[in-house]
This record gives C-alpha cells, structure tokens and sequence, in this order.
C-alpha cells in the first residue's frame, strides 16, 4: 500500500472516531428512574376504628408559581399512599378521617447577577418551597371517644443556573422523600399521643 493511501485511510479513521466522539457527547444522557415512594416496609398503624377513609382537599393548580404537579413523585401522591400503606382500621365500629390538606410546592425566581459579576458568578436561579400538612380525625362508634392530629412538614432547596432538568426533577424527588420522612415520624407520634384511645397495640 503506497503511503498516500495509508495517510488516506488514516485521516479517514481521525474523523470518523472524532465525528463518534462529538456524538456520543452531544447525546442526551437518560433520565433517572425514581421509585415510588412507599411505606409498607414499616408496621401498619393499628386503629380501634371499622373504617378509614382517605381524602385529598388539596388540589394542585398549574398555575405559576405551583410546581408540585411536575414532580416525579407529587407530593400529594405520597400523602395519600402513606395513608394506604401505614393505617390499618382494626376495630368493629368508629372511622377515622385522614386528609391531606396541603401538598403544595412552589417556585420563587430569584435575582440574578448583572455587570462584570456575572461573568463569573453562578447564580442561584430559583427556590422552591415545599409544604405538606395532612389531618386526622377519629371517633368511636358511640360516639363517646374523639381525637385528632394535625402534621405539617416543610422542605426548601434552591438550584443554580447550571442545574440540568434531570437534576432538579432528582432536587424534587428527594424533598418529597425527606419531607414524608419526617410527615412519618411525626403523624406516628401524633397518632399515639391524641389519638391513644384509637391505638392498637396488639392483635
């Protein structure tokens, strides 16, 4: 092979490893998967009670500035699946309401930096504000035992400019989960504290 073909061939082989190499970079890269958040990996609540039932009076508005309905766990979601996955009604009569109130999240825009600064600053674009309070009520079938139990559990984050979307989905999904770890702890202490009489500890 006379060397013109050889320095030929291997530019031909350059650009077609460069032309890959620019590919391969400019690819997206694949959004994560969240697993949906659930909590029958802990002991259901047991509750002197016949019925529960399970109601949402939040509704999520599309509406600037309310991001929650883009989450990749909504929030009100997970509020409503705690319910299902951790309260049990063990009793022969009573019921015991379960809402969720709130499971709003919003988006604050935040001021960016102008002039020579912003050349070099990375600037926090945006906040967000998570709330979720969800509330309890329970009375015994003669009407003679009551109780109730209000919870509300916040989170805030920001982001900067150079966060990507699959970024800021995981930034959401992780203030759900922290949020609804904490909504746990709470609504369980509650529940034994103002809602005793309810509580069942054995079988």
């Amino acid at each position: 092979m006379s060397d013109f073909k050889r320095r030929t061939l291997l530019r031909f082989f350059l650009i077609a490893a460069a032309t890959a190499s620019l590919a391969a970079c400019a690819a997206p890269m694949d959004d994560p998967t969240y697993a949906e958040l659930r909590y029958n990996d802990r002991p259901p609540i047991r509750l002197n009670v016949a019925a529960i039932n399970v109601t949402q009076s939040y509704v999520s508005s599309a509406a600037d500035p309310y991001v929650d309905q883009l989450f990749p766990q909504p929030p009100v979601k997970a509020a409503l699946q705690w319910a299902k996955d951790r309260l049990q009604a063990a009793g022969a009569d009573g019921s015991l309401s379960y809402d969720v109130v709130n499971a709003s999240a919003t988006d604050t825009k935040l001021p960016r930096s102008s002039g020579i600064s912003s050349l070099t600053t990375v600037d926090q674009t945006d906040r967000f504000d998570l709330t979720i309070t969800v509330k309890l009520s329970a009375i015994s079938g003669d009407s003679q035992h009551r109780g109730s139990a209000q919870v509300t559990v916040t989170r805030a984050q920001t982001i900067n400019e150079k966060t990507t979307e699959s970024e800021r989905n995981t930034v959401w999904y992780t203030m759900t989960k922290d949020a609804m770890a904490e909504l746990d702890a709470k609504l369980s202490a509650q529940i034994d504290d103002n809602l005793a009489w309810f509580r069942q500890t054995t079988n």
